[in-house]
């Protein structure tokens, strides 16, 4: 069966894409070392700072945070104890990447 990293992995534009804890600590990684602590430490940090943002306004439970460049995106998940973290290269796919952390985020997979 096709994991999430993998399903993410075979779409053109995602760079990276990493599962870590809400403390930024990698679970699993489709790169290795300083890159992908750094990609799970900065997407939990910005993540936990938009969930703290979006709760000062009183909204729903945050789900989904796009962060958009002008070369690219870094899309973060929540899955429970757990966040997915994507970095793309363009913005060419940006919904097939949310719709795939989507279902993520709604089954609670890796």
């Amino acid at each position: 069966m096709e994991t999430l990293l993998e399903r993410l992995l075979a779409i053109e534009s995602v760079s990276a894409a990493v599962i870590a804890r809400r403390d930024g600590a990698i679970i699993s990684s489709t790169i290795d070392g300083e890159e992908a602590e750094a990609l799970g430490a900065m997407g939990a940090a910005a993540f936990d700072s938009a969930v703290r943002y979006v709760g000062q306004l009183s909204a729903d439970k945050l789900r989904l945070a796009l962060f958009e460049t002008a070369r690219g995106a870094v899309q973060v998940g929540d899955l429970g104890d757990r966040l997915i973290v994507v970095r793309s290269s363009d913005l060419t796919s940006l919904g097939r990447i949310r719709l795939e952390i989507t279902h993520a985020v709604k089954a609670g997979t890796r």
